[in-house]
């Protein structure tokens, strides 16, 4: 996917792209599945204030971004 690939670029306009697809209900899982690969400890904030149902693709990937995130944190 072409968010996985702005996950991964580490350009500060990829980020932009990324918060502006979380607003897009097709797109909200795989954004935020590319911000915890982005490594933005910025978008912990973020994405804790993303509404994601449970059990769906969003909600684990809500999960593992942030564990990345906070991780990035500790170290």
């Amino acid at each position: 996917m072409l968010l996985s690939i702005l996950g991964r670029s580490k350009d500060k306009e990829a980020y932009k792209v990324l918060i502006d697809c979380l607003s897009d209900d097709q797109l909200k899982g795989h954004a935020i599945a590319a911000l915890g690969q982005f490594g933005n400890v910025a978008a912990i904030e973020i994405l804790e204030k993303i509404k994601v149902e449970k059990g769906k693709y969003e909600f684990k990937a809500k999960l593992t971004a942030l564990k990345r995130l906070h991780a990035l944190l500790k170290n």
